[in-house]
C-alpha cells in the first residue's frame, strides 16, 4: 500500500519537494474540466511533481449532482466528457492506459441520470486508451464493477480541519477491496503550511 495526497490548487515546487519526503503519489486535476477550472496542476504541478519521482491519481470533474459546478447528466454527455478527458491526459504526459478518475462528489442515492452519464464515461473513456476510475463516496463504490472500472473511494471520519503533527500520517488498515482510499480530508500538514486529502492506494491504481 502506498500514500499520497490529493489538492485542489498544485502546490509551490518547494511544497511539493518536502511532500515527497512522505508521500509516494498525487492526486492531480484535469483542467479546465466542466466543474473544476484550475489548471495549476496542468500548467506546471505536474511536470513538477513528475520531476520529484512522483506517481498520480489523475482527477477529471466532470458533472455533478450536488453542490457546485455543472450538472448535465446524460450519457451523451459522459461521451463528450470521455474525450475531453482523454484530450486533457494526452496534454499532461500520460501514456495510453494509465487510469483517469471520474469524480462524483455526492453520497446516495445514485440517481438514473447519474448512473447513465458515468457508464457512458467509463465506457468512452476505456475505448479512447484509458483506464477508467471512478472517485466517490464508498456508499456509491458498490455501483462499479471493479472489472470495469478502478474505485478510489472516499470513507472519511470526518471533514472539519484537523492538524496532522507526525509524518508520515498512518495509513488504513487496508483499501476495502478498492484500487484507492480518500481516509482523511482537510489535514493541514504540520511544517509543511498546506492543507490537503489524504489517500492510499495499490499500485496498479496510479499513473506514471
Amino acid at each position: 500500500m502506498l500514500l499520497g495526497f490529493d489538492i485542489s490548487t498544485a502546490p509551490s515546487p518547494v511544497q511539493l519537494t518536502q511532500l515527497r519526503e512522505h508521500f509516494d503519489f498525487c492526486g492531480c486535476y484535469l483542467a479546465p474540466a466542466p466543474s473544476h477550472q484550475d489548471r495549476s496542476w496542468m500548467v506546471a504541478g505536474i511536470a513538477n511533481a513528475r520531476h520529484l519521482g512522483f506517481r498520480f491519481l489523475p482527477i477529471f470533474v466532470g458533472q455533478q449532482v450536488v453542490g457546485p459546478g455543472s450538472h448535465n447528466d446524460t450519457a451523451a454527455q459522459g461521451q463528450q466528457d470521455a474525450f475531453k478527458a482523454a484530450q486533457l491526459m494526452h496534454a499532461a504526459g500520460f501514456a495510453l492506459n494509465a487510469p483517469v478518475y471520474l469524480d462524483l462528489e455526492n453520497g446516495a442515492p445514485f440517481p438514473p441520470a447519474e448512473s447513465a452519464y458515468a457508464f457512458a464515461w467509463i465506457e468512452h473513456i476505456r475505448g479512447l486508451g484509458f483506464t477508467p476510475g471512478v472517485y466517490c463516496s464508498h456508499v456509491l463504490a458498490p455501483h462499479f464493477n471493479p472489472d470495469k472500472s478502478r474505485v478510489w473511494a472516499f470513507q472519511v471520519p470526518t471533514t472539519a480541519l484537523t492538524k496532522q503533527a507526525k509524518l508520515p500520517p498512518p495509513a488504513p488498515a487496508s483499501l476495502n477491496g478498492h484500487s484507492a482510499m480518500q481516509y482523511r480530508q482537510n489535514v493541514m500538514l504540520d511544517g509543511i503550511s498546506l492543507t490537503v486529502d489524504l489517500d492510499a492506494a495499490d499500485s496498479l491504481a496510479l499513473a506514471g
